[in-house]
């Protein structure tokens, strides 16, 4: 897998972030603005999932073969972008 990146809408019905990769990969992810973000798998809410805002810089996540992370927000929408590259 080559680097990927992109910018990603997350609204209140969990959104999915990434696209599967048969290998796991690592994502970098910010927060774009000042929203609210909660992050887990397809079921997440703002009670279950890893919340993470802007001041919290850029957040590592491993994901394993195939894995696709969620992300979900209290509010209307969110924002977040990423960068995606191979597993070491």
């Amino acid at each position: 897998m080559a680097i990927t990146s992109n910018q990603v809408t997350i609204t209140t019905s969990p959104t999915p972030i990434n696209n599967q990769d048969p290998d796991g990969t690592y994502m970098y992810i910010k927060v774009m603005g000042n929203d609210t973000i909660y992050l887990g798998g397809a079921s997440v809410t703002s009670e279950t999932g890893l919340e993470i805002e802007n001041d919290d810089g850029i957040v590592q996540i491993f994901l394993g073969p195939a894995e696709i992370l969620y992300g979900v927000t209290e509010e209307e929408t969110g924002k977040v972008c990423y960068v995606m590259t191979l597993k070491q």
